[in-house]
């Protein structure tokens, strides 16, 4: 391959690149963080139909530096796992100056009065019982990333 040759390919690669770059910029990053792949798979696709990026992390204390390194948009967190309560961690992450303004939105079994006094108490934003019918996270997420109401439609991953 000449030089010339070297030079376009370089040229051509990096016009691709950017093209990703400029995809991934129009899609907003959630970090879904729970336990359960089951439950975090169908949260991350059903997202994913949504276009959003998805950033799964199934053990909080070790994912602390994807969740640095890519700061989401939104962060939708387990209240149950066995290594470290979700409370918890939505504590550490409002004590952390880059997770300050980033909304959290606990994922708990049961949404009751007790649920979200605790939820306002720790500054999380908002709660989703994880037996809910998906459909009922468009508000949720229209009100943290504005921008995917243009993409709202009705998915059922039930």
């Amino acid at each position: 391959m000449s030089y010339s040759e070297s030079v376009m390919q370089s040229v051509n690669s990096l016009g691709k690149s950017s093209e990703q770059v400029s995809g991934y910029m129009k899609q907003s990053l959630i970090a879904v963080i729970d336990d359960c792949s089951l439950f975090m798979s169908k949260l991350g696709g059903f997202l994913e139909k949504l276009d959003h990026k998805i950033l799964g992390i199934s053990e909080p204390m070790s994912g602390m530096g994807k969740l640095l390194d890519t700061q989401p948009q939104l962060i939708f967190l387990d209240t149950h796992m066995p290594t470290i309560d979700g409370y918890s961690v939505c504590k550490f992450l409002r004590s952390t100056s880059c997770f300050q303004e980033t909304p959290i939105i606990l994922l708990t079994e049961y949404d009751n009065h007790s649920e979200r006094e605790y939820a306002r108490f720790i500054k999380a934003n908002d709660i989703f019982s994880k037996k809910s019918h998906f459909d009922h996270l468009n508000p949720i997420v229209n009100k943290y990333i504005p921008s995917s109401a243009k993409t709202q439609n009705s998915y059922s991953l039930a």
